[in-house]
Parts: structure tokens; C-alpha cells; sequence
């Protein structure tokens, strides 16, 4: 009897650990997801003339690759958990359109969700991430060196109807004026998203709508603005605001 009663026992406290430990871990799938004024963009629709900016240029789109870095919660009691330090996306990639990341933490604890666009300063050092160097995201260091947040090009139609690139590459804004005392301005930006979760798992769907890109505040016109943005301080100023619409993040808890 006391056997049978201490085997009841172990059975019940391994149930507990078990249900205690479910209740303190939780599930992020992340999914990176593009799209174009509400339709999604697949890799099957790159080098096609499908897309017309708010200017009414048609253009295509060849590459897309973007990163986001400090993807962190924020929970209720005001502590911030890191999840992933960057992840760069590329449309091309099918590995890097899909993330699972766990941490232990309680869904219920859980405020919200945050990440950049492109990395902060202290973290766009030059050439200190093997995995963005081997894939060429390096900036010139005669622009400050460090890291691109985007690299989007294509081809658009001039107003002479024939195909011209275009290379809409965001980095940390750079005055170089002065080759010698480069003057710099934060471009980029925090995306943040509350979280009111029901279960362990939550599937996170991060959206870019490209066509905001040209959009607001300021209309874009890759007539006029379509290659050497790097060094072009205005630009890269005009980019950054741009940027505030495009990214949009759907939570489903289960």
C-alpha cells in the first residue's frame, strides 16, 4: 500500500512539473511575408513588369532582401526578452521566409512583440557578422561602413518607355560632405506589435507591403531617384520616413 501510495504520488508531481513547465514555455513561429498594395509577392513574380508605384511607374522586382534585428518581447512587468539578435530576409530564400524560436516565458506574460528595421548604431559595426559578410550586406566603409538593412532592385519604365534600374538600398544615412568627419542620422526604426495570447504557440505573420516604400510621406519617383541612394544623405532620410507604413505583423495564438 504505501508503494502503491508513493508511485500515486511521483505520478502526480511529474504531472505537475509537466503542466508547470508547458505553462512557461512558449512557441514562436515566425513567418516573413511580402506584398504589394494587399497581393502577395511570391519569388514566381520577380523580373515580371507587374507593379505600378504611386507615381504610375511600372516596374519590376528582381531582388529583395531585408534584415530586421532585436526582435525582443516586452512583458507585462516591463522586462524585455530577447528572441533573435537580426535575421535577414530574402525573397529568394525559402529558408529564410519561416522561423521557429521557443522561449520560456508564459504567453500570459506577454505584452508585445518588437524588432528594427536595419540595425542601431551600436550594433552596425563594421564586418563583425560572419553570416552578412559571407553574403555580401557589407557597406563601403568610405560610407561608414557597417551593414545595408535593404537591398530592393528591379528595372522600371523611363519615360522614353525603355526598361532602367533602379537599386533602392536603405543604410544608416550619411552625410560625407566631408569625406573626413562623415556625419550619420539614425534611418532606422522600431516596429512593435501587442500580443494578448491565448496559448503556448503563437504564429507571427510579418508583412512588408513593398508599395509603401514610394508612398508616404514622401511620393517617390525612381525617374528622378532610382540608383546611387547609398551616398545620398536626403534619400536615405526620405527612405527611413517612408518606411513607417510598410511593415505590418497579424498574431494567431493556438
Amino acid at each position: 500500500m504505501i508503494l502503491r501510495n508513493c508511485s500515486l504520488f511521483l505520478l502526480c508531481l511529474l504531472m505537475a512539473c509537466t503542466k508547470s513547465e508547458e505553462e512557461t514555455i512558449t512557441e514562436f513561429e515566425l513567418h516573413f511575408t511580402q506584398s504589394w498594395s494587399g497581393t502577395p509577392i511570391s519569388s514566381d513574380a520577380l523580373n515580371n513588369v507587374q507593379f505600378q508605384n504611386e507615381a504610375g511607374e511600372k516596374l519590376t522586382i528582381e531582388r529583395l532582401r531585408y534584415l530586421l534585428s532585436n526582435i525582443h518581447l516586452q512583458l507585462s512587468n516591463g522586462t524585455k526578452i530577447p528572441l533573435k539578435a537580426f535575421h535577414l530576409v530574402n525573397i529568394q530564400k525559402e529558408e529564410s521566409l519561416k522561423k521557429t524560436l521557443t522561449t520560456f516565458v508564459a504567453p500570459k506574460d506577454i505584452e508585445a512583440v518588437s524588432m528594427l528595421f536595419g540595425f542601431e548604431n551600436e550594433t552596425n559595426q563594421d564586418g563583425i557578422y560572419p553570416d552578412l559578410n559571407a553574403v555580401s550586406w557589407n557597406v563601403p566603409r568610405m560610407l561608414g561602413g557597417g551593414y545595408h538593412f535593404m537591398q530592393l532592385d528591379g528595372k522600371f519604365k523611363n519615360k522614353m518607355g525603355a526598361l532602367a534600374p533602379y537599386n533602392f538600398h536603405a543604410i544608416r544615412a550619411v552625410d560625407k560632405t566631408d569625406p573626413e568627419n562623415l556625419i550619420f542620422e539614425d534611418s532606422f526604426f522600431e516596429i512593435e506589435q501587442p500580443i494578448e495570447a491565448t496559448a503556448s504557440r503563437i504564429r507571427m505573420s510579418i508583412d512588408m507591403d513593398v508599395s509603401q516604400w514610394f508612398v508616404n510621406p514622401h511620393l517617390w519617383f525612381l525617374e528622378s531617384d532610382a540608383t546611387s541612394l547609398m551616398p545620398n544623405f536626403e534619400a536615405q532620410k526620405r527612405i527611413a520616413a517612408n518606411g513607417k507604413s510598410v511593415f505590418s505583423i497579424q498574431i494567431e495564438s493556438y
